[in-house]
């Protein structure tokens, strides 16, 4: 006979279902492994794509500018060249 205040019924239930829910998630969690797997896959691709357009980015920025300097410096050339006089000065 059952022990008092106890169900065995619903303890048998309760096993059965508690047990169902492991073999669920235990399934769960290998579909979960494998996406993330194969997700993490699609993220790294995803994550040296942008590296490279950024470095892309950082080298053409750095073209752009050393082309500015270079331009500046051009200018600042024919303007100190335009500012000095082409005669010499009239000692009288």
């Amino acid at each position: 006979m059952a022990e008092e205040g106890r169900h065995p019924g619903a303890e048998i239930r309760a096993r059965l279902r508690d047990d169902a829910i492991a073999r669920a998630l235990q399934t769960q969690i290998g579909a979960l492994n494998e996406a993330l797997n194969r997700n993490g896959e699609v993220i790294t691709e995803l994550a040296q794509e942008v590296n490279g357009f950024l470095r892309q980015m950082r080298d053409q920025t750095a073209e752009i500018a050393r082309r500015g300097v270079a331009a500046a410096r051009e200018r600042q050339r024919r303007q100190e060249a335009a500012a000095k006089p082409t005669f010499s000065p009239s000692p009288f």
